[in-house]
């Protein structure tokens, strides 16, 4: 009966996983997405393998992949705001979108243009208060 209880308790663990992955894959840009995604697959198989072969998965590796999980989905709101600002803003163009000949660019080369953009916003954001101050 222990046995059972433990399994059903590391499997409510690898739910909370695959639930975490939704949200994840769900936020991300296209480019972002397939690549941690993928990732967090494999992940969730093998603690779900791992429950149903009876190997000892603890609690502690699971939590470690949530952990890793919510940074992934902080990391990619995170990212996802400034994307959509940046493309409002028409500062930098959505990675979907950003042709580096022939191939679509990583986050690292989208980002790599942010520091303009930031210059751009921070602009936009002062004439913004000063229009606001002098209402």
């Amino acid at each position: 009966m222990a046995e059972k209880k433990k399994e059903l308790h590391l499997l409510r663990h690898a739910e909370i996983f695959d639930d975490a992955m939704v949200i994840v894959s769900a936020h991300a840009p296209k480019k972002f997405r397939n690549n941690i995604v993928h990732d967090l697959q494999v992940t969730s198989n093998n603690i779900v393998k791992s429950i149903f072969w009876a190997n000892e998965y603890r609690q502690t590796d699971i939590q470690e992949c949530l952990k890793y999980t919510k940074e992934a989905e902080n990391n990619i709101r995170w990212m996802t705001r400034r994307l959509e600002r940046a493309r409002r803003m028409e500062c930098i163009t959505p990675v979907e979108e950003l042709d580096l000949g022939d191939k679509l660019a990583t986050v690292e080369e989208y980002f790599a243009g942010w520091s303009d953009s930031n210059k751009k916003l921070s602009e936009e954001l002062r004439k913004e208060e000063l229009r606001k101050k002098n209402l």
